[in-house]
């Protein structure tokens, strides 16, 4: 490939997350975004690349925040399961409240 040929390449990012919202109810969260970029070099295609997925994560993280807002979501709870035998330690319990700033979650993705 020469270094002044334009490549173009069609780029997806979807990012979804099912949370329940009361006993026997739940949401999905779902974004997706669709973008065409143009690149030279296949470090520029990579920046181009990741500038993408970090957009598609404030997107999602916004997203998030405001429906869990406006379903009136003001505790989390997630359930983890481990592989220990132990009834009681089958499952940890992890409580948050009102969701206004998700970053913690999604502070790896950085």
């Amino acid at each position: 490939m020469k270094n002044d040929e334009i490549k173009t390449t069609v780029v997806s990012r979807r990012i979804a997350r099912k949370i329940q919202t009361r006993q026997y109810e739940s949401a999905d969260i779902e974004i997706e975004c669709k973008d065409t970029i143009e690149w030279t070099s296949l470090e520029e295609r990579q920046i181009k690349l990741r500038n993408l997925t970090q957009l598609a994560i404030i997107d999602f993280q916004e997203t998030f925040v405001e429906v869990c807002n406006a379903l009136g979501i003001e505790q989390k709870t997630a359930f983890i399961k481990s592989n220990k035998s132990k009834p009681d330690e089958d499952k940890k319990t992890i409580k948050k409240d009102k969701v206004e700033d998700i970053s913690d979650i999604f502070d790896g993705l950085k």
